[in-house]
């Protein structure tokens, strides 16, 4: 699991920087397509993380 997130988190650095130099700039517009793969990616993270101490009894 600690590779899918470094992955993942490695991609949304690489999307965010793709998305300020070529679609949408830091000083023009808020950033919404870097904002919603962020939450999502965040949001899948959280229920991953409840799932497996609901399973497994972790903490």
């Amino acid at each position: 699991m600690t590779l899918r997130i470094f992955i993942s988190g490695l991609l949304l650095v690489v999307w965010a920087l793709i998305n300020s130099l070529f679609y949408q700039p830091i000083t023009e517009v808020f950033q919404t397509y870097s904002l919603i793969p962020s939450a999502i990616v965040l949001i899948l993270c959280c229920i991953h993380f409840f799932y497996l101490i609901i399973k497994d009894n972790q903490y």
